[in-house]
């Protein structure tokens, strides 16, 4: 079985304001264990651009300010302040911010059981999630950057991850939208370009 090659085509436009740590793979590590890839906060000026294929990780991104689009599994979703998204960065994703700045706190995290979540997220919110706890997911975002950049602590990461990861299928659980509502949830993600009347 031969292994899908990465690929990637960036447009960096990262200010200062942005802080990222990167982390390379440890395959001494527990399998258990959630790692992470990189982690941080990222505000880009208007012209960002990210589209790649065949990573192994998984994208959870919470966008704090402005505005982007992307485009993943053939739909085209508008990311807007307080919302977020999860997806796995095997399948082609693109995002853009191409007018508009945007401020994100992101973690590339990989681990034993991450399909399963990552499964039981998208099955009830699609691999997008409007108006979530801003404060929460900074703050988690914030807590495994810090464990990342200190000591370098995989095991407090880990921890952090899960914390993230549970309080994710911890709102999977929680809401139960009806068909109807989830049909007119996924269409104006969906049509969000074309004038959308009631």
């Amino acid at each position: 079985m031969s292994k899908v090659k990465f690929e990637c085509e960036y447009i960096n436009t990262r200010t200062p304001k942005s802080y990222i740590y990167h982390i390379d793979r440890d395959p001494s590590l527990p399998k258990s264990l959630y790692q992470v890839l990189s982690v941080g906060h990222e505000y880009n000026e208007a012209g960002y651009r990210n589209k790649r294929s065949g990573g192994s990780s998984y994208l959870i991104a919470y966008t704090k300010s402005g505005q982007a689009e992307m485009v993943y599994e053939g739909q085209r979703y508008a990311i807007m302040p307080g919302s977020l998204i999860f997806i796995h960065l095997a399948n082609a994703s693109l995002i853009e911010a191409a007018h508009s700045p945007w401020e994100i706190y992101f973690v590339h995290v990989y681990g034993s059981d991450i399909d399963d979540i990552y499964r039981s997220f998208v099955k009830v919110h699609g691999y997008y999630l409007a108006n979530i706890e801003a404060d929460f997911f900074v703050d988690c975002v914030q807590r495994v950057y810090d464990c990342a950049a200190g000591e370098g602590d995989l095991y407090g990461m880990s921890g952090q991850l899960y914390l993230m990861l549970m309080s994710l299928l911890k709102l999977s659980a929680d809401i139960k939208r009806t068909e109807l509502v989830s049909r007119a949830v996924d269409y104006l993600n969906h049509h969000f370009m074309e004038e959308i009347h009631i």
